[in-house]
């Protein structure tokens, strides 16, 4: 979710309304909230190019990865790993199950819109690894 898709939520939210005249580039998403409604019509997309966690006071390891949500499936792209994992998300919530080489033809699909999109959006690509870091710590639990 990004800053085009919170305005029209919040306003809905807060009872408002945007003028006639006002072009809003996104979507109220409240019905995702609510359950009552599921986004079908266009992919999501989420980029986050740092390390998290390692270092502070937090107990999650996260490392550079970027995201495309399209209705059930959820394609996640590792840097640091260089590798990618798909997941079908109305069956497997918990994401515990990598479907990446059973829809081999999905996971190509998904792969190839989201590098799109981080190319047009220019988002920034880590240039270089974290030599702190360790694969087995990335199951999300510092230890």
């Amino acid at each position: 979710m990004n800053k085009n898709n919170i305005f029209p939520l919040l306003a809905l939210g807060a009872c408002s309304y945007t003028p006639s005249d006002y072009e809003v580039d996104g979507k109220d998403l409240s019905g995702l909230i609510t359950g009552k409604e599921y986004l079908t019509d266009r992919p999501l997309f989420w980029h986050l190019p740092n390390y998290t966690g390692k270092g502070t006071n937090a107990k999650v390891w996260q490392t550079p990865v970027s995201v495309i949500r399209k209705g059930k499936w959820k394609l996640i792209k590792f840097y640091e790993e260089k590798k990618v994992e798909l997941y079908n998300i109305d069956e497997d919530k918990s994401e515990e199950t990598d479907l990446f080489s059973v829809y081999s033809e999905i996971t190509s699909k998904l792969k190839k819109k989201l590098e799109g999109w981080v190319i047009m959006t220019e988002a920034p690509i880590p240039s270089k690894t974290n030599k702190n870091y360790v694969e087995e710590s990335r199951n999300w639990v510092i230890k």
